[in-house]
């Protein structure tokens, strides 16, 4: 039997343990306290959350708050620290960007203002850009659909099968078909000839009931090529007895330079 009272085992060394330590990070009981509101594009924004995040190293401690019916929100009994803050309500409500701020003891408000998503997003790109007059132009319509999934994230997904069909009061003249549906990439091409110079709006009118403009940018025209031309005259000079001879030459050289805008 060992005897416990005599043992020394202070001699030992024992060895590491792999991992890495670990900081908890909580939210509180603390001095601090949040309070605000939530706005959106039509007033207060009921029944979405507020989530709080605070910060410490690597380390985050995540709470949602509830938003009252009339865009209210609070939570009190927070630790201090830095802090990131944003609204939600999914399918159709979010902060593009957070609230970052070091919380101080004692109250802070906030206000917070969420955009809408949920309706569809189209774009367009067209080449050459900027388009030449008369001449052929490639455009790529695309539509997608923008949604806030449940952790206040901004989703982009490709909207296949909606048909889009081109008009506007712009100078254009649309090459084959002037009305497609969108691929699996949410895409449909046209070709197009535009008929002048400056702006020439351009509508993209979806599944016949939705009219967006695409914003494309001005036509221009194509600027003529530029010729420069060098002669040289020709030479006198003086032999040793006297005589002068006289001799004449030109040469023409031309450069033709041309010069485009766009790709």
């Amino acid at each position: 039997p060992i005897d416990r009272r005599t043992d020394d085992r202070s001699g030992i060394a024992l060895p590491g343990v792999g991992g890495t330590t670990t900081t908890v990070v909580v939210m509180g009981p603390g001095r601090s306290r949040l309070v605000g509101r939530v706005d959106g594009p039509d007033g207060p924004l009921a029944g979405g959350v507020v989530r709080l995040e605070r910060l410490v190293g690597d380390g985050v401690a995540r709470e949602d708050v509830p938003v009252a019916p009339d865009g209210t929100w609070n939570r009190e009994d927070l630790l201090g620290g830095r802090y990131r803050v944003r609204a939600f309500a999914a399918p159709g409500f979010a902060m593009v960007a957070p609230e970052i701020f070091f919380l101080e003891d004692g109250t802070r408000e906030l206000l917070l203002v969420v955009e809408r998503f949920g309706d569809r997003d189209v774009d367009a790109v067209i080449a050459p850009s900027p388009p030449f007059v008369d001449e052929r132009a490639n455009l790529v319509v695309r539509v997608a659909a923008r949604e806030v999934d449940l952790e206040g994230v901004v989703r982009t997904t490709p909207r296949p099968g909606i048909g889009v069909a081109l008009g506007g009061s712009g100078g254009w003249t649309v090459v084959g078909e002037s009305a497609g549906v969108t691929d699996l990439d949410g895409e449909v091409r046209f070709t197009l000839v535009c008929g002048g110079s400056g702006p020439q709006p351009l509508d993209a009118l979806l599944d016949g009931t939705t009219s967006v403009p695409l914003g494309l940018p001005a036509c221009v025209e194509r600027a003529a090529p530029t010729t420069t031309t060098t002669t040289q005259q020709g030479t006198t000079s003086t032999t040793a007895d006297g005589a002068t001879t006289s001799s004449s030459s030109t040469t023409t050289t031309t450069t033709t330079t041309t010069t485009t805008d766009g790709g």
